[in-house]
């Protein structure tokens, strides 16, 4: 009912949402661009990065799907290959990724905790690594942004999506 009043609010409530959810990461609401789900700002996200052919995608055993699907079609363009992290049995995610992580890493896209198990990954250490060998960065943090911090200016990602619909509700 777009002719409806409370509708010409509309432009102002963005602009304080964006300004909240900035404050949950630690940027200004400036950074933040508002889309209609996380999967379509993973597909703007695969438009924007170049990979080269040889090089690789870096995900979880398991990842959810939105954040698995534009990085296939990605890869699969580009000449690089993904590489799936596997489960590990002592539960480490942290441990796994690192170890699975190379020069020839040209992505890592990950979320800070998983959706099927709840395993949190330290994404400091992760973002060290990858900054060092030149990859790009993207966290899915739909399952935990509003209950764990995400230090932004610590793992200085490309980008981080979210969707509203989990704790930040």
């Amino acid at each position: 009912r777009p002719w409806e009043p409370e509708r010409n609010n509309l432009g102002q409530e963005m602009v304080r949402a964006r300004d909240l959810f900035a404050g949950f990461i630690g940027a200004s609401g400036a950074d933040i661009a508002l889309t209609t789900a996380t999967s379509y700002a993973v597909a703007v996200a695969a438009r924007s990065i170049t990979l080269e052919a040889g090089q690789t995608v870096v995900v979880l055993e398991s990842q959810f799907p939105s954040n698995l699907y534009a990085w296939q079609l990605l890869a699969e363009r580009s000449g690089a290959s993904v590489v799936v992290v596997a489960r590990p049995a002592d539960g480490d995610w942290t441990r796994a990724v690192l170890e699975s992580l190379s020069p020839e890493t040209g992505l890592v896209a990950l979320p800070n905790v998983h959706w099927v198990d709840g395993g949190v990954l330290d994404l400091g250490p992760i973002a060290d690594v990858a900054h060092a060998q030149g990859a790009a960065i993207f966290i899915d943090a739909t399952q935990s942004i509003g209950v764990l911090p995400l230090d932004i200016a610590r793992i200085d990602p490309d980008y981080v999506a979210c969707s509203a619909y989990k704790w930040l509700l």
